[in-house]
């Protein structure tokens, strides 16, 4: 049973990306304020729309992607230009009286959005509440996206209308999400409950409370949930609120600095079982109640798979803990990690951590039962291995959050003296263009947005595959290496095997770098010359940043010319894959 339900949910996520066709005809339309507006009124849903890099497309009025705009049944499909450097911009407009538009996107209908910059900030720097509204049950594919800002509510919100709503992520930047002045912000995705949700090699930075929200005992619950190689900056407090979803995959990801606000004892009681389970998980998890009150069978067949995950914990975030460890005048606080278990370190909570936490664990009990719950695995997950990333501002965003945090609590819950009013907050928002002292009314200009890159051996090959844990985006030859056997991949996780993928790599790639292979010339202008005594099948061809530009089938049975032209000028790396089954990457650059 398990097995074929497991084989069932592997085809329904990469059908979704293998059958999307495109639409006949391509709209190119010209940068300016209303154009992309004007070419969708105009022309409907039977058009791709394609936006050219760097330019700015502002709008005029919310994006309505519906059968009155679109035609029965039309779905909306809007692409960017593929480039290394600033993406074409789409930017928040402003209503008739003057004030920022809720929304840039409401769709009734299917949507999806490839190689674009979102800017949730009109030009006097007033930001907006939300990026997409999901008005009903829809499919989303947003993928190779920068979203700065993300807006002061939930990212892409729905609610009810939206249940049943199919959403893809993947390969995306999102910034800047809430106010982030407390921990009572809204988050990314919003209220609704979903058919599946895929998050695949995105990089979160600068977020409110959730990644996404719902009722705590969702009826009925998320139907699937992939979690898989996301890197999360100075997050507030939840990932999933929900604690019943049903298949549940939380994999290679990378935690930095999440649920920044700690926790109160007092505020356990809005979460189940609060006389049993006194300390809050990240991996919210508890046994599925359904609407007429009854519970599920044991048992369980839902799947919870939580491995390989970083959790790191700065000193700067630490510092609310310790302040309340070392001053016997305010409430006790606790941190929240993965799970509750032996491995969370004593500085996640202020009180001497008693031995009966890991035992009262609501989490750790359920996780650690393989009779009741044989498809709930925690295991192979880290704590406070500092990454030790190359973008030092990174270090001094995470002492800004700890500042914030404590200035919040002395303010709003311990109530001490001298404490000013308003709190003048540090800003832990990634804001690198108000950091360059640009005008709002030429927003974004700073490219890149943020440098996820980091050194610590252990965790370039912590993942699954022996990979770097998080977006592998910020690693393109290990993004590349990961790309030639994601469906074995998928299919190790989806089977819940705990131990790590071994990639096999059949071809001969030294004996090919160094004498039967030849990629020439390089640096190349227009036509690559591959040649080969291996009988290639394709050469796949990604930028540095681990966007796929291309496939290429080969005609000749050794390799042949390559069209390279159309390539912007930058580094790409090559993906060789042989007829019998071995693989070669090269680096080139082009002119």
């Amino acid at each position: 049973m398990k097995q074929i339900f497991t084989k069932s949910i592997f085809l329904l996520v990469f059908m979704w990306f293998s059958t999307h066709t495109f639409a006949q005809d391509t709209i190119y339309v010209e940068q300016g304020l209303g154009t992309l507006n004007a070419a969708i009124d105009e022309h409907g849903g039977e058009s791709v729309y394609k936006l050219k890099a760097g330019s700015w497309y502002g709008l005029n009025a919310i994006i309505e992607a519906s059968d009155s705009t679109l035609g029965e049944g039309g779905s909306l499909t809007i692409i960017g230009e593929e480039t290394d450097e600033m993406p074409a911009i789409i930017q928040v407009g402003n209503s008739l009286d003057g004030g920022v538009l809720p929304l840039i996107i409401r769709t009734f209908n299917d949507l999806t959005l490839k190689n674009l910059f979102f800017s949730d900030q009109d030009a006097t720097g007033t930001v907006g509440a939300s990026i997409i509204d999901i008005a009903a049950p829809a499919k989303i594919v947003m993928d190779n996206c920068v979203i700065d800002p993300a807006g002061q509510w939930y990212m892409i919100d729905g609610a009810d209308p939206a249940n049943g709503s199919k959403l893809f992520l993947t390969n995306n930047l999102f910034l800047r999400n809430g106010s982030m002045g407390g921990p009572n912000d809204p988050g990314y995705m919003g209220s609704n409950q979903w058919d599946t949700l895929y998050i695949e090699n995105n990089t979160f930075v600068s977020s409110g409370q959730s990644l996404f929200v719902g009722a705590r005992n969702r009826i009925p619950p998320n139907n699937f949930i992939w979690v898989n190689h996301n890197s999360f900056f100075w997050h507030d407090v939840w990932l999933g609120i929900p604690f019943n979803d049903l298949n549940y995959y939380m994999t290679n990801n990378l935690f930095h600095d999440v649920s920044i606000f700690s926790q109160l004892q007092a505020w356990v009681q809005f979460f189940p079982d609060p006389e049993t389970n006194k300390l809050l998980s990240l991996a919210n998890t508890d046994t599925l109640e359904y609407a007429d009150g009854t519970l599920e069978t044991l048992p369980s067949q839902r799947i919870k798979f939580w491995q390989r995950n970083l959790q790191y914990n700065s000193a700067g975030v630490k510092s609310i803990v310790d302040f309340a460890k070392n001053d016997s005048t305010v409430s006790p606080v606790f941190a929240i990690p993965m799970v509750w278990d032996a491995d969370v370190p004593e500085d996640f909570i202020s009180y001497t951590p008693e031995d009966t936490i890991p035992a009262i664990s609501r989490e750790n009990k359920i996780f650690n039962d393989d009779v009741n719950w044989p498809y709930m695995k925690y295991n192979n997950n880290f704590y406070d291995l500092d990454p030790q990333y190359n973008e030092a501002e990174i270090y001094t965003n995470s002492d800004r959050a700890g500042e914030n945090a404590i200035s919040w609590f002395k303010k709003y819950i311990w109530a001490l003296p001298d404490i000013p009013e308003p709190i003048d907050w540090p800003s832990y928002n990634w804001d690198v263009d108000g950091w360059a002292g640009n005008d709002p009314a030429y927003y974004p200009e700073v490219w890149p947005r943020f440098d996820g890159t980091y050194t610590n051996p252990t965790l370039l090959t912590a993942s699954t595959e022996e990979l770097p844990l998080g977006d592998l985006n910020w690693f393109p030859e290990a993004k590349a290496k990961w790309e030639a056997h994601k469906d074995e991949i998928t299919q190790h996780i989806l089977s819940l095997n705990e131990e790590q993928y071994h990639i096999v790599e059949t071809g001969v790639k030294q004996e090919l770098n160094n004498t039967v292979f030849t990629v020439y010339p390089n640096p190349v202008h227009d036509v690559l010359s591959i040649k080969s005594v291996e009988k290639i099948k394709n050469i796949k061809i990604y930028s540095i940043t681990g966007a796929l530009h291309n496939i290429v089938n080969m005609k000749s049975n050794i390799g042949n010319d390559i069209d390279v032209s159309y390539l912007s000028s930058g580094v790409y790396i090559l993906k060789v894959n042989f007829v019998e089954g071995g693989t070669f990457s090269a680096k080139i650059t082009k002119e």
